[in-house]
């Protein structure tokens, strides 16, 4: 039986496109189920130098009644500012993040952390009902949304939208990284990946405008992708896709041994 078990996906080319050292843990998972796997990062995630704003924002925690981290990236980054900042988490504060990935990091800190009841992605943690508009006569919500630079605007609107008073506060950007023509011929071109983890927007986009560099046609690749908002881009670029139900590695694992 752990023979069977271990061939599962036997032979199975897997590219995966995590920033660095973000892609260990699932390719431990893949290669014991007998895959083989190669690892192309898309994207850096840079920290942002520590502002007197971050600071500011970060000792002003207890004053909101929702944080909200969009993703793991996110979470990290703001647990290191409590450790630097306040003996222990602000007490009062409702903790939510988008996805059980984006979490992980929050409850190992030993917060009590909400999340979507299904999917990943802001429109399902929209729906959880602790992000509801409150009634007249109650206090409006005080939200802050950790995130990177850039992105979508949809939470904070939506929270707006609801009465309440939204805050923002970024603690990363994003970089694209760029490959040599032989780099990217080699990872697909001569290796050609039947599975593709990209798991973000700008990700698939990027790595889109990588095999159009070297003229690489995506063909029957499967891309393994986060939420429906991504898979309109893939639509729009003709690709194969699954959208995955969570994101951990053990979701991702699984996914793959249903779809391949």
């Amino acid at each position: 039986m752990e023979t069977t078990l271990s061939q599962e996906l036997s032979g199975l080319r897997v590219l995966l496109t995590r920033p660095q050292g973000e892609n260990d843990s699932l390719r431990a998972l893949l290669e014991q189920s007998s895959a083989e796997v190669r690892v192309l990062p898309a994207i850096a995630i840079e920290p942002l130098p520590e502002t007197q704003a971050i600071k500011d924002c970060i000792l002003d925690l207890d004053r909101y009644t929702h944080v909200i981290c969009v993703s793991k990236h996110a979470s990290r980054l703001l647990l290191e500012l409590i450790d630097a900042y306040w003996p222990q988490a602000p007490q009062g504060v409702r903790w939510f993040a988008i996805g059980e990935s984006s979490a992980a990091p929050l409850r190992s800190y030993g917060l009590t952390v909400n999340t979507p009841e299904q999917g990943c992605a802001s429109e399902q943690l929209l729906e959880h009902p602790g992000l509801q508009a409150r009634k007249e006569d109650e206090p409006p919500m005080r939200v802050l949304i950790v995130k990177g630079c850039g992105g979508r605007e949809l939470l904070a609107e939506t929270m707006q939208e609801r009465g309440a008073h939204v805050a923002t506060l970024e603690l990363y950007e994003r970089k694209e990284l760029e490959y040599d023509p032989n780099e990217l011929n080699e990872a697909l071109k001569q290796w050609r990946p039947e599975v593709i983890v990209t798991l973000s927007g700008e990700t698939l986009l990027h790595l889109c405008q990588l095999g159009q560099n070297i003229g690489y046609a995506w063909g029957d690749t499967l891309f393994v992708i986060p939420s429906a908002r991504v898979a309109t881009l893939a639509q729009e670029n003709r690709l194969n896709y699954k959208i995955a139900p969570e994101l951990s590695d053990e979701a991702l694992l699984a996914l793959l041994k249903t779809a391949c």
